[in-house]
């Protein structure tokens, strides 16, 4: 009784103060606060038509708040008014400025509404496929502090660092650096050790660059909304300042299928082809089918997945001043295990994300390979255009000690990520995104692998 006379007092004050001033658009939305605080009080007592009341009247005078929407979808669909729902969803799915997982849940509830409606007459009739194509391009601005080492798409599996380096002295001799730390001349005699002559880790590859990207994708969902299907192609270039030796191109496509099985379990395919150029030299060609089980429930989206991939290097090299680094071409077949966690929380603001990753890699050089990649990630959204994400990735490899003659080697690396963004309208969307890298690995002896970049990006979104 306390807490309605509270309430009651609130709303007679903000009422009287109403009355005082002027209408304006900042009044507006308080009384929208309001009310939406009023009606989300009602659905916690259960009273689903005053609920439903309070929000169609706000609806009426705020058509475009799609958070009351959502909400008034769900009171239909405690009443049994699967019908209405379904209709308030679809005004709310249609709008493109959704982020693309509160999208992906409002799918699986439209999907749920659907078969508890199928017994409701003429539901059925009603329902079309849907089509949506979105291509976006990006304009990007950064600073890279070592731009040989790029994490990329897989997170180091697809860059790594260049595994020799041969150097020249002032008599015009070669030396290879190998990754026991020597130096050996052109017959392979060992000449002196590295670390006593050079100091390769305060090597000065930082630069600034210019990175251009485009995004075209293309949505398909059935009429009864049990299938899904996703193509998506990526072309991205990094022009540095300094260093154009690292230029780089990247080209990807991906495929992905979905099918929806009762409520709560969707299976799927995923294909992706991608290929990596360094100053228009190949460097590396991956392809891979990955198929997935995900299952809904209470505690969050699990997900169940088995990536088949190949990947095959190509032989390259690159001249910086006395020195020459190289990569020795090899190919991989590579069998990966994972498990994916994620659950929205806060009124679907909050995205909390989880991964964990078992590796097995056969290599063409019998340099073959197990490990662990762990990865934790948020994203949050601060207000209805101001988005917030990080991510922590943890990689681990430990590489066959028979081809190493008994020695063990273990590539160590880590990854921090963050990104805010914000989006002006539909269309533009401005980010500030940084990255800090960390590389401990055996097989890349005395070489500064560690990394840090940021970046300022507009996006438009067609």
């Amino acid at each position: 009784m306390i807490q309605n006379f509270n309430l009651n007092l609130l709303c007679f004050f903000v009422l009287l103060i109403s009355c005082l001033l002027p209408s304006n658009n900042a009044i507006s939305q308080t009384r929208d606060d309001l009310s939406f605080a009023l009606a989300m009080e009602q659905v916690e007592l259960r009273n689903w038509q005053k609920a439903q009341q309070m929000l169609e009247q706000q609806l009426t005078e705020n058509p475009s708040w799609l958070r009351a929407r959502v909400e008034l979808a769900k009171v239909y669909a405690h009443q049994g008014k699967y019908r209405s729902a379904l209709e308030s969803l679809s005004i709310v799915l249609a709008d493109g400025s959704l982020p693309q997982t509160v999208r992906d849940n409002l799918h699986d509830l439209q999907q749920e509404l659907l078969q508890k409606s199928a017994a409701e007459p003429g539901s059925v009739e009603n329902r079309s496929a849907s089509h949506q194509f979105t291509p976006a391009i990006e304009l990007g601005w950064g600073f890279d502090d070592n731009v040989a080492f790029t994490s990329g798409d897989y997170f180091l599996l697809d860059d790594p660092l260049l595994d020799s380096v041969i150097y020249i002295d002032e008599n015009g001799e070669e030396f290879v650096f190998r990754a026991d730390g020597y130096a050996y001349d052109s017959e392979g005699n060992r000449s002196f050790l590295i670390a006593d002559m050079f100091d390769l880790g305060e090597a000065h590859l930082d630069t600034s660059y210019l990175e251009y990207s485009a995004d075209f994708s293309y949505q398909y969902t059935s009429p009864d909304k049990t299938f899904n299907w996703r193509g998506e192609f990526v072309a991205k270039a990094t022009d540095n300042i300094e260093f154009s030796e690292f230029n780089r191109r990247l080209f990807r496509a991906t495929t992905e299928l979905k099918w929806s099985y009762m409520d709560n379990m969707k299976f799927g395919l995923t294909g992706n082809v991608r290929l990596v150029k360094r100053d228009g030299q190949k460097q590396v060609q991956s392809e891979s089918v990955a198929p997935f089980f995900t299952y809904f429930n209470p505690y969050g989206s699990w997900e169940f997945g088995l990536d088949l991939n190949q990947r095959k290097f190509e032989n390259t090299s690159y001249v910086r001043g006395d020195f020459i680094s190289e990569f020795v071409g090899f190919e991989t077949n590579n069998i990966d295990l994972s498990i994916k966690w994620s659950k929205l929380y806060w009124d679907n603001r909050l995205l909390l994300f989880s991964k964990a990753e078992w590796l097995n890699s056969n290599a063409s050089d019998d340099l073959d390979s197990t490990g662990t990649k762990y990865t934790l990630a948020f994203v949050f959204k601060m207000s209805e255009r101001l988005k917030w994400s990080m991510s922590i990735y943890n990689l681990e490899l430990d590489y066959d000690e028979d081809v190493l003659e008994g020695a063990t080697f273990t590539d160590k690396s880590k990854e921090f990520r963050t990104k805010l963004s914000y989006e002006f309208d539909a269309h533009w969307q401005v980010s500030l995104s940084a990255e800090r890298g960390l590389r401990n690995s055996e097989l890349y002896y005395g070489l500064q692998s560690d990394k840090s970049a940021v970046k300022l990006a507009f996006k438009y979104t067609f």
